[in-house]
């Protein structure tokens, strides 16, 4: 239901987009299929996503894209045993500005921006969708693939998103991203790769 491929990705430059962008739609069915259902109030559904999580009401988009865009890179790279596509993804969704107006950089953005976990797609979806990438890259590196994918099965006992990822990754989400900018501004460009 939520698998679709638009036409803008049939042009020639962009024939590896509908391999990543099929796997990235893909991860969303699998992301929705485990709470889909659990009640009658989308709100709640999307406070055990994650979607409603930080301060206000307003979604975002972190916690739902991230993942999403970063499996979709990887699962593309090794499927076509070529890991520089999602070393170069993973660049560029940090270290250039993702877009084509001159804007600062997706790292200088959200550093000098909301914290992740307030990041809206009307204040800067890249960042939300880009950084969120790169903080799943961060739990991975310290917890392994399989936890990101045991926070989403978690999603079935209707825990709400802040509890469930406690749970599941050993503190709140407000710590980890705490840690996360910590360890993107403290570090060079060399060392977070």
């Amino acid at each position: 239901c939520y698998l679709f491929i638009s036409g803008s990705h049939d042009l020639p430059e962009h024939a590896s987009s509908m391999g990543y962008v099929t796997i990235h739609e893909m991860f969303h069915i699998f992301q929705i299929s485990n709470y889909l259902g659990l009640t009658n109030n989308y709100d709640d559904e999307l406070k055990i996503s994650g979607k409603i999580s930080g301060d206000g009401d307003e979604h975002k988009p972190y916690w739902m894209e991230g993942p999403a865009v970063y499996f979709s890179h990887l699962y593309y790279s090794r499927y076509v045993n070529d890991m520089s596509h999602f070393k170069n993804e993973m660049r560029n969704g940090l270290y250039s500005c993702y877009c084509s107006d001159g804007k600062p950089s997706i790292r200088e953005r959200y550093l000098n921006g909301p914290k992740l976990y307030n990041v809206t797609w009307e204040s800067d979806w890249a960042v939300g969708y880009q950084v969120g990438a790169w903080f799943i890259a961060y739990l991975i590196n310290i917890h392994g693939e399989e936890k990101i994918f045991e926070f989403w099965y978690n999603t079935q006992t209707g825990k709400l998103f802040a509890e469930n990822f406690e749970e599941t990754f050993g503190k709140d989400y407000r710590t980890y991203v705490d840690e996360f900018e910590n360890f993107i501004r403290n570090n060079n460009e060399s060392a977070v790769m």
